[in-house]
């Protein structure tokens, strides 16, 4: 029988996202149930878009299912420390975005989607992955670009 190493099951990471966006739902909406076995806790219901703060750092996550950019009222979305390498260009259906941090992500080029973030104020980056790409980051956005 073949092990498999469940870091690296992209069924199990995504299952595990829909867990921490449970949580976040649930901190969210106190007054609310909790989430039932049917929808796994994650829904694209007006609760879920109405989330602002969503934390997935260190999550051994490999990429953001394009469900997170139906959250049209997120504000903060915290991704560092995981081994994406894409971000999709859905990026740019979080209008409210403010701060977005990709750094120890293995992300190496940010998608045209961020240009149209006009509320974006900060976007933390790897120092070693950016350093000599920043002018491009720059005519992306407008966004404080802070090297970690």
């Amino acid at each position: 029988m073949k092990k498999t190493k469940l870091q690296n099951c992209a069924y199990l990471s995504n299952l595990f996202l829909i867990f921490a966006i449970s949580l976040v739902f649930c901190t969210f909406t106190y007054s609310q149930s909790l989430p039932t076995a049917e929808n796994s806790g994650y829904s694209s219901s007006s609760e879920t878009k109405n989330i602002r703060e969503l934390d997935l750092s260190s999550k051994k996550l490999n990429s953001v299912p394009d469900e997170i950019f139906e959250m049209t009222n997120l504000e903060i979305l915290d991704l560092h420390d995981n081994p994406i390498t894409v971000l999709s260009d859905y990026i740019r259906r979080v209008q409210n975005l403010r701060v977005l941090n990709l750094a120890g992500t293995n992300i190496t080029e940010l998608p045209e989607g961020i240009s149209q973030l006009y509320h974006l104020q900060e976007i933390h980056l790897s120092y070693f992955q950016w350093e000599y790409s920043l002018d491009k980051v720059k005519k992306l956005t407008k966004a404080k670009i802070i090297l970690e």
